[in-house]
């Protein structure tokens, strides 16, 4: 197998098997591998259990390169019921959509998220369409703290539908939203929701969508049950 994926024991080594009945898969540099061989042969495909590694695809972890693109595509790649995990370290990260996936886990123990980006719209997770079971658990994540900017952690926007969602042990700084959910228009909801244990502190901005450590808009009839917030920890929030 190899050692790793740019240098040994970086953790995106491992065992794969040359399936030679597939020839359309394309590379992505981490659990599907196409050679130089021509004419192509087959792919290269990694044997592995259980949850899927940022370490497979050689990401940066010194929050020296932007890996959003990355990300990105590591998520929209997995299938539902799948895990991802940060491996350890410091990524340097954009706006992330998380866009009608089922069962989800996505878990950053000993990872970090540096926010970067001016769009005014830059979430670490925004969430998307209609999604079930989404976990994201174990980060730290740090924003700028530039108002304009509008870094947040979780994000959703009006209309998604969003069921039995679970936010837990993150530490989040220096945003201008924690955790933001909303169904504020008659096509979404938002329902079964568990959001404990995260700690949210420099949370800025005084003025609508700004200054939320964490926020639920739902404003049409039925659009929101079963919300639990418990044992979170918020400093300097400026609204609420």
């Amino acid at each position: 197998g190899l050692a790793g994926h740019t240098t040994e024991g970086d953790g995106g080594g491992g065992d794969f098997w040359l399936d030679t009945s597939d020839t359309s898969t394309a590379d992505d540099n981490g659990i599907n591998i196409v050679d130089a061989v021509s004419p192509r042969i087959g792919t290269w495909k990694r044997i592995y259990e259980g949850a899927i590694y940022t370490a497979f695809y050689g990401l940066d972890r010194t929050a020296a390169v932007n890996e959003t693109s990355a990300l990105q595509a590591i998520i929209d790649a997995v299938p539902d019921n799948s895990k991802i995990i940060y491996s350890p370290g410091s990524y340097l990260q954009s706006n992330v959509n998380v866009t009608s996936k089922i069962n989800l886990k996505i878990e950053g123990y000993g990872a970090k998220i540096t926010l970067e980006g001016t769009s005014g719209a830059e979430s670490a997770f925004e969430l998307v369409g209609t999604s079930d079971q989404i976990e994201i658990a174990g980060f730290a994540c740090i924003g700028d703290g530039v108002v304009a900017n509008k870094h947040r952690f979780i994000h959703s926007s009006s209309g998604q539908t969003l069921t039995n969602l679970h936010f837990h042990h993150n530490n989040i700084k220096d945003v201008v939203q924690g955790i933001s959910l909303n169904t504020a228009d008659s096509t979404g909801y938002l329902k079964n929701v568990w959001i404990h244990h995260n700690g949210i502190e420099n949370v800025y901005g005084e003025a609508a969508g700004e200054g939320y450590g964490i926020h639920f808009s739902a404003r049409n009839t039925n659009a929101s049950a079963n919300i639990i917030v418990s044992n979170n920890t918020l400093i300097n929030v400026q609204r609420h």
